[in-house]
């Protein structure tokens, strides 16, 4: 992580800990889920304040349309390289989500708070492939 204020620090971490969310709940979509996995998944839903009776890419469209303000998608000719940036300013400083097909299972969130910004770049298997599978 690259940081040189809290703010833009403690803003990025929160939105990593939305996408470890989203990233869970994608990951144990359509299983049987044990009672232990079941209450992390009820953690997960209620870390994104969302429905839990809603299916998984349901869950992720609402976090997007919710908190979104643009999201762009950028591809070769060929759609063999995607790029989606998403710009999310909902509640808190500056923010994007960028995930690049050519990054392996990365996704990576950058916050600016004035002239410092922080960037987490972490795998989330299951949200890289959602993304890529939107931007295709």
């Amino acid at each position: 992580m690259t940081t040189t204020t809290n703010t833009a620090r403690d803003y990025c971490r929160n939105i990593g800990r939305e996408l470890d969310a989203l990233d869970f709940i994608l990951n144990k979509a359509g299983r049987d889920l044990d009672n232990e996995t079941a209450e992390t998944y009820a953690e997960a839903i209620s870390e994104l304040e969302t429905d839990i009776d809603l299916d998984a890419y349901d869950i992720v469209n609402q976090y997007l349309n919710e908190t979104a303000l643009a999201m762009k998608i950028l591809r070769t000719d060929d759609h063999q390289q995607t790029r989606v940036e998403i710009l999310r300013t909902c509640g808190g400083p500056h923010c994007e989500i960028t995930r690049d097909s050519n990054d392996g299972q990365i996704v990576a969130v950058t916050t600016y708070d004035g002239h410092d910004q922080a960037t987490i770049r972490n795998s989330y298997p299951e949200l890289a492939n959602y993304l890529d599978e939107i931007a295709q």
